[in-house]
C-alpha cells in the first residue's frame, strides 16, 4: 500500500500517486464497505475521488475533502466508501488528478495509515 496518495513536489520519482485496490471473490450485486483510514492532509483539503475502474461502482463515498490541514486522527476522519460489485473482482482507484501542472505550485497528498474491507 501507498504511504500517501496525491501530488507532491517531494517525491523524486514525481508524478500523481493513487491507490489501486484489487478485490476479489465478490459476490456479485452485493455492496462493500471500504473505509481508509488517514492520517494527515496537505495541501488545501480539496477532494480525493474513488473511482470503480472495473467490475463495479461506487455508491457513496466517491468524493471526500478534510478541512482539517496536518495530522489527524484516522479514526474519527476515516472516509467511507461503498462499492457495488458487477463482477467477482473489481478494481478501485483512491486519488486526486493534481499534477506539477496543475496544481500551482502545491502539493496536495493525504497520508494513508490503513485501509479495510467489510460486506454490506
Amino acid at each position: 500500500m501507498r504511504s500517501y496518495i496525491g501530488f507532491s513536489f517531494g517525491d523524486p520519482s514525481g508524478g500523481n500517486k493513487a491507490q489501486f485496490i484489487q478485490l476479489t471473490n465478490l459476490t456479485v450485486g452485493k455492496n462493500y464497505t471500504v473505509d481508509v483510514y488517514p492520517s494527515g492532509n496537505y495541501g488545501d483539503g480539496n477532494c480525493y475521488y474513488a473511482e470503480a475502474y472495473s467490475g463495479g461502482t461506487v455508491v457513496s463515498g466517491s468524493c471526500m475533502g478534510w478541512l482539517t490541514i496536518g495530522q489527524f486522527q484516522s479514526i474519527t476522519n476515516k472516509w467511507r466508501i461503498v462499492v457495488r460489485a458487477d463482477s467477482q473482482t473489481m478494481t478501485l482507484r483512491i486519488g486526486n488528478y493534481w499534477n506539477e501542472n496543475n496544481s500551482n505550485g502545491f502539493s496536495r497528498v493525504l497520508l494513508i495509515d490503513a485501509i479495510g474491507l467489510k460486506s454490506d
